[in-house]
């Protein structure tokens, strides 16, 4: 395989983060010749994506001390050989140091066989004995399951085969509602959902190719027929009055005892509704699942954890470029659909949008003309020099006093809408504040939207146009150094034992030798995961969460907390993720975050042994499992100041809650490798590829690959393309494709 690579390529791309992925994606689309190497078997590398079994061999991998480096390994005659008389031989780091600070706690037991677990009860046994009634029970055989699902479903289903379990569950029906994204409104532009595939098929992680029913899609998720074309709209209009997100979830599997399991449960508890209403008896509340160890492994594939969490900004630069380059049709988004803030000893949800101003009960009427009165003067504060003349260098919190506002408006403002602490100065709260304003409205209540399946979905998007595109992707191989020539300029890499000569070298910092970073050492962030048992504000409908902890007492420093549910396609059902970061202030994560988990959190149940967490009545969410690490932030030095003429290094993911400062890196690296091409233009869509001398309909040919084609042979939108027909009813769309099916067979 080694000798299969080409020895020649004009960019080498070490890491498939984010800016690196960006990075590789650019240069492919200009065509230039991309390598994209990872040491690691899986893509994202900091940014990466891992469903539950697959974090906790990482928190295992990353507790282990490396070991010291040595750079005996290039004084060989192997490299020797490669190497002209004027040629150095840089080594480069084999293990990463990114990752510090590893702490893993699990709180609940690690199977129930230790435990007997009692029968499940649909209301109590004093009720059955007064009406000598008795509930039916479960003896159903496995058999007699599957055939009740089956035939609920309307399929035919066979018990043996696990693949037919999503027919046997149905497609969820189809709703779509194209949404203008630009702010021109002679330019319709929509996200494109892709159609068959999802961004993991670039991925060999395991877990990552399962499917989910439908039982996981929320209420606000809408799924369009897998069958239909990329020019679907992926986002919903902003006038709708539920705010709906459309997106094409791809369709997953669940295994066929999870199906049962709860398809039964369900038909059970329908069965005891009933009962109890026509004795008019009230049914007795189900008691809460006991969670284990072993459940968790169990479900370890509808696990989507995120090391590096972030949201995107409606309005930001990702969806922007996301919509340019057509990359949008890889990704699946989801609104979130509520900011909170912790005031007055407890959690309120923030009004964010006139309407949420109107409806919330936390704040006095005279409080809402304050907020609105503010919030109209923030969207356009630059017409206003007047109001903040005088206050340019001060902090933000002074400005919103000398307003007269009250303490629990200025707390909003500051610390829930702007994000900002007490430090920052006025006009950087301002544009905190605008930029939030104005990304209101587009898709929901809130400014956020969340790539379904987990953030590390997004560097795959990038890496598959890459990949389209004529690049290279190698995993699991280490580069053991660089190859410079006399004026001290990148020409080349060893990996395994081989040189690799290259124009351009881009690394991720943790890839870079000790010499090309700056002197200075980088500051670090604290992270934390936790599986709960449920939201730290429970709701009627489940909510995807966003909440800032100012610092206090207790805690040293601002908190991002960011919670999940399974409608983001990144927990079983009955559960909930829940991020947390903040610059580090003590040692280790543990000691920075810990705090904040005490203040939202049951008391972590370190003794397993007493109880499966969430079999209490407590009202906060209890923890499952958790973990905590330190990382590297290099988003706060110049890497690029240091290292060899030719190199490139990227930041890591850092401390920020969106990709604005990662676009931005991207783009400014990209054109100082290529000052005069344009970065990431449009990507065409299969339909759009013309053959040259083909006289038939665009995409009829399907043995050719795009990247063997130039500009001149792709067909664009205003090449007089037909504009893609209006989304159809469920109806319209099963009429159509049974038509269609009609003439084929004829």
């Amino acid at each position: 395989m080694d000798d299969d690579l080409p020895s020649n390529f004009d960019v080498i791309i070490l890491g498939t983060g984010m800016p690196e992925s960006i990075l590789a994606a650019a240069a492919a689309r200009i065509g230039k010749t991309v390598l994209h190497l990872d040491r690691n078997h899986y893509y994202g590398g900091s940014w990466a994506n891992f469903n539950f079994d697959q974090l906790t061999e990482w928190t295992e991998k990353h507790k282990v001390i490396p070991p010291h480096e040595t750079t005996t390994s290039l004084i060989d005659e192997r490299w020797a050989e490669c190497l002209t008389e004027e040629e150095t031989a840089v080594p480069l780091p084999q293990y990463p140091k990114n990752i510090q600070n590893v702490s893993c706690i699990t709180c609940i037991r690690e199977s129930a066989s230790a435990k007997s677990v009692p029968e499940e009860k649909v209301f109590s046994q004093d009720d059955l004995e007064k009406t000598n009634v008795i509930p039916s029970g479960n003896e159903n055989s496995e058999n007699t399951e599957i055939s009740h699902l089956a035939a609920s479903s309307g399929d035919s289903f066979s018990p043996t085969d696990n693949e037919q379990v999503a027919e046997a569950v149905g497609e969820t029906e189809l709703s779509g509602i194209t949404h203008n994204l630009q702010e021109s409104e002679s330019s319709r532009v929509t996200f494109l959902g892709a159609s068959t595939s999802r961004t993991n098929d670039v991925s060999n992680q395991e877990g990552n190719g399962d499917h989910v029913t439908r039982e996981h899609q929320e209420e606000d998720t809408i799924s369009p027929d897998l069958g239909q074309s990329l020019e679907e709209a992926l986002f919903g209009s902003n006038t709708s009055s539920d705010n709906t997100l459309i997106q094409n979830v791809g369709e997953r599997e669940d295994s066929v005892n999870d199906v049962l399991e709860d398809r039964n449960h369900n038909i059970r508890s329908e069965e005891s509704a009933e009962m109890c209403h026509d004795l008019n008896l009230e049914p007795s509340k189900p008691d809460k699942k006991e969670w284990t160890l072993e459940d968790l492994h169990t479900q370890r594939r509808k696990f989507n954890l995120d090391l590096a969490p972030k949201l995107l900004l409606s309005k930001g630069p990702l969806v922007g470029l996301l919509i340019s380059s057509n990359i949008a049709r890889y990704a699946e988004f989801k609104c979130a659909t509520r900011v909170l803030t912790y005031i007055n000893n407890h959690l309120e949800q923030v009004p964010c949008s006139r309407a949420d101003v109107f409806a919330t009960k936390h704040v006095s009427v005279v409080e809402k003309r304050m907020l609105m009165k503010l919030l109209t003067f923030c969207l356009q504060f630059q017409k206003h020099p007047e109001e903040y003349r005088g206050f340019e260098g001060r902090p933000f919190v002074e400005f919103l006093k000398s307003r007269k506002l009250t303490p629990s408006v200025v707390h909003y403002i500051c610390y829930a809408i702007a994000m900002v602490d007490d430090s920052v100065p006025t006009l950087q709260g301002l544009t905190a504040t605008q930029k939030f304003l104005e990304s209101l409205g587009h898709y929901g209540n809130s400014p956020f939207l969340w790539p379904l399946y987990g953030c590390g979905e997004l560097p795959q998007c990038f890496c598959r146009l890459c990949a389209v595109f004529g690049g290279i992707y190698y995993l699991k191989r280490s580069v053991e150094g660089v190859i410079l020539d006399r004026e001290g300029k990148c020409v080349g890499i060893f990996s395994n034992h081989k040189r690799i000569n290259c124009s351009w070298l881009v690394m991720e910092s943790s890839y870079a030798a000790a010499e090309f970073l700056p002197a200075n050492v980088p500051e670090r962030v604290s992270r934390a995961i936790f599986i709960t048992s449920s939201s730290i504000l429970p709701a009627e409908k489940e909510q995807l969460t966003l909440l800032k902890l100012v610092p206090d007492g207790n805690i040293p420093s601002t908190v991002t907390v960011l919670e999940l549910g399974p409608g983001a396609m990144v927990c079983p059902d009955g559960l909930y993720v829940v991020y947390m970061n903040c610059p580090s202030v003590h040692e280790t994560a543990k000691e920075d975050l810990l705090p904040a988990a005490e203040l939202l959190f049951s008391p972590l149940n370190t003794d397993v042994n007493t109880g499966c967490a969430g079999s209490s009545d407590v009202m906060e969410p209890e923890v499952l499992w958790c973990v905590f690490f330190n990382e590297l932030d290099t988003t706060t030095v110049n890497l690029n100041e240091h290292n060899p003429s030719g190199t490139i290094i990227t930041s890591s993911p850092g401390k920020s809650l969106d990709y604005e400062l990662t676009v931005k890196e991207a783009r400014n690296l990209f054109q100082k490798m290529f000052p005069a091409e344009e970065f990431l233009p449009r990507a065409p869509d299969p339909e759009e590829i013309v053959m040259e001398g083909d006289t038939g309909n665009p995409g009829e040919k399907g043995n050719e690959s795009a990247e063997n084609l130039t500009d001149n042979e792709i067909q664009h939108p205003s090449e007089n393309l037909q504009q893609p027909e209006e989304l159809q009813s469920p109806n319209d769309q099963e009429n159509k494709e049974q038509d269609q099916h009609s003439v084929t067979e004829a």
